[in-house]
C-alpha cells in the first residue's frame, strides 16, 4: 500500500477511516475503513471502496494469485472499474478468518485476455476423448474452440461477484 491519505477517529475500541485513499497493485482506491475489535486479538474488519483502474495481471500478482491456482498473473489481463464492499473478522495470530468473508464487488473489465488457462484446456481435452462428442461437434470445431479458448479476449465483461460461506 502506497499513498494512504485519509483521516482516521479512534473511539469504543474501533478505528474508523470514514474517508481513504491509497495505491495498491498500481491502482488508486477510494472507500472507507472500519476496524473493531470484538474480544482481544480479534477484529471486525468492514470497508466499502472503488476504483477506476483496476490492472488485474498487477492485483494478481500483488495478491498472489488469491491462493488459487485456475487464474494466475501470467494467464489474465486488462483493466477494471470496481466498487463493493469486503469484511471478515481478523485474529492477530491467524490473520483473516477466509472462511467467514462476506464480500460482495461489481467488476467492468474493459480489454480483458486469459491466455493459457489450463481449465480451459481440460475442457477441450474432454470433449476430444469423447467419440460421441467429436462425432457430434465435430474435430475441426473441437481444435478452433481450443484455440479460441487458449487465447481468449473480450472487449468488456461486467458482473458482480458475491463471497459468501467460502464460496464465490
Amino acid at each position: 500500500f502506497r499513498g494512504v491519505d485519509g483521516q482516521m477517529e479512534v473511539k469504543n475500541r474501533e478505528i474508523n477511516f470514514p474517508s481513504l485513499s491509497l495505491r495498491n497493485a498500481d491502482a488508486d482506491v477510494r472507500g472507507n475503513l472500519i476496524i473493531k475489535e470484538n474480544s482481544p486479538e480479534r477484529f471486525q474488519i468492514a470497508t466499502h471502496f472503488s476504483t477506476n483502474n483496476l490492472n488485474f495481471k498487477a492485483l494478481f500478482k500483488e495478491w498472489n494469485n488469491f491462493r488459487q491456482d485456475v487464474i494466475g498473473e501470467d494467464n489474465i489481463s486488462g483493466v477494471a472499474q470496481a466498487e463493493g464492499y469486503f469484511e471478515a473478522p481478523f485474529h492477530l495470530k491467524t490473520g483473516i478468518v477466509s472462511d467467514e468473508i462476506r464480500s460482495e464487488v461489481h467488476l467492468k473489465l474493459s480489454n480483458g485476455r486469459l491466455r493459457n488457462v489450463g481449465a480451459f484446456k481440460s475442457i477441450t481435452e474432454s470433449l476430444k476423448s469423447s467419440a460421441s462428442t467429436r462425432l457430434s461437434i465435430g474435430k475441426e470445431n473441437i481444435s478452433l474452440l481450443d484455440r479460441k479458448l487458449q487465447d481468449l479476449q473480450f472487449e468488456t465483461l461486467e458482473n458482480t461477484f458475491i463471497i459468501r460461506n467460502s464460496r464465490l
